[in-house]
């Protein structure tokens, strides 16, 4: 009985580590942590109780293998691929940190590597150790992968936290060589057991709770860009408005401009007044493509733009306008897709934007298209940023697909290596 309590509170440690390593980079499918534990201690308590029936260490790795698979396969946004390479990973470093705990064991207490067996006490020091010793060979493993894999610079915040469980390593090697010094009773072998227990608990935790606050933090920086990106469209509609309406004024102005002119006797200096009425009224004229007035102050913001970059940019606003959206929740996503299909397109040969929204069986799809010399960095179909300053960029697919969702429109985007085009595609239910 003690020995399939021991092996089950083994294994549900071991779904732990688990889950702090995939979790460290890969997104749960379930919204619920709750449910993604009950899952794993499900598949793992099973893996528990196959290995105490048959106590084959053979079996046991084929089981934490297969084990593995599952939980990362039901549980997080992984391929199948990813989880069979990872299942192997873990299963190796596994194995190779109880190999490498016992022959420590031996080499340091002069002893056979079996006879920790003998002792319950040093079977459970021992298996704490080996676990703690998985534990940070398998974060440092995620780090790596979170650094060479998804290139993000905030792998190298969690070296520090590696002092914990290498302090309790050395902890529990001072509580095993105790046992061995000196003949203690029960109550404290008890003691010696329970506290490497909690050692191996309070290690795995306080990465956890470290990676609680970094998402947490990640999230309000993410809320403090989309509030600042929020103003500053803000501030600059209304910055297009009053260049429109500055722009109307100038218009009621003609007759003085032709009076002035009247009046004017070189050629050349009613030549370069001319022109400095026409790239004036240049300046603040609006595109006028739809009924919609914030889209036509963003598509004339976006001409200007392209115009400055010599990018042809072509519009093509029939049938739909989106005028039932929110105008800052427009401008946030016509911004966002727009921004990066001009950076994007002025580096590109072809320099050319496609803008477009068309009425589809009763849904409004948004689509932009721009030329686009390679291929965008991506796993799967999330995007990452090329931006060197990582940590203050990288949030605009994000903002893209939380507006999209409250304004029940569905996000795509796609890539097309023959001709070079990469498109962005919103699609709104009326």
């Amino acid at each position: 009985m003690h020995k399939i309590l021991f092996n089950l509170a083994l294994y549900i440690f071991e779904m732990f580590i688990s889950f702090i390593f995939i979790s460290y980079n890969y997104e749960k499918k379930m919204k619920k942590r709750l449910y993604v534990f009950l899952i794993g201690a499900a598949l793992f308590m099973a893996g528990a109780v196959v290995f105490t029936v048959f106590g084959n260490e053979a079996l046991n790795l084929l089981l934490f293998f297969f084990i593995h698979c599952l939980f990362f396969k039901l549980c997080f946004k992984i391929t199948y691929k990813e989880a069979v390479v990872y299942s192997i990973i873990l299963d190796v470093v596994m194995f190779s940190t109880e190999m490498i705990t016992i022959f420590f064991y031996s080499l340091i207490f002069k002893e056979e590597t079996s006879t920790y067996q003998t002792s319950f006490t040093a079977f459970i020091i021992l298996t704490t150790i080996s676990k703690i010793l998985y534990f940070i060979l398998s974060q440092i493993i995620a780090l790596i992968i979170n650094k060479i894999k998804f290139r993000v610079s905030k792998s190298l915040r969690f070296v520090p936290l590696f002092i914990f469980p290498v302090l309790s390593i050395a902890i529990s090697l001072i509580f095993l060589k105790m046992s061995f010094s000196y003949s203690y009773n029960d109550v404290y072998n008890s003691i010696f057991i329970v506290l490497n227990i909690f050692l191996i608990i309070a290690s795995m935790y306080i990465f956890v709770y470290y990676q609680i606050l970094l998402k947490n933090d990640e999230e309000l920086k993410e809320i403090q860009i989309e509030k600042q990106i929020y103003e500053i469209n803000d501030s600059y509609l209304r910055i297009l408005q009053h260049q429109n309406d500055e722009m109307r004024m100038m218009v009621h102005d003609t007759k003085n401009h032709f009076l002035t002119i009247n009046n004017m006797k070189s050629i050349s200096e009613i030549k370069d007044y001319i022109s400095n009425i026409i790239g004036d009224m240049g300046k603040y004229v609006i595109v006028q493509r739809t009924n919609n007035r914030i889209l036509d102050i963003l598509l004339s913001k976006y001409d200007v733009l392209c115009k400055n970059n010599n990018i042809k940019f072509i519009i093509e606003v029939n049938t739909a306008n989106l005028d039932y959206i929110n105008d800052n929740d427009l401008a946030i996503l016509v911004n966002n897709l727009m921004d990066n299909a001009v950076e994007a397109a002025s580096k590109s040969t072809e320099k050319e934007i496609d803008f477009s929204i068309r009425c589809i069986n009763n849904f409004d799809v948004l689509n932009i298209t721009n030329s686009c010399d390679e291929n965008p960095v991506h796993y799967g179909k999330e995007l990452y940023t090329t931006k060197e300053e990582k940590k203050a960029h990288g949030f605009g697919t994000k903002i893209i697909k939380k507006y999209a969702k409250k304004n029940n429109a569905q996000y795509e985007w796609s890539y097309n290596k023959e001709i070079l085009k990469f498109s962005s595609t919103l699609i709104f239910s009326k």
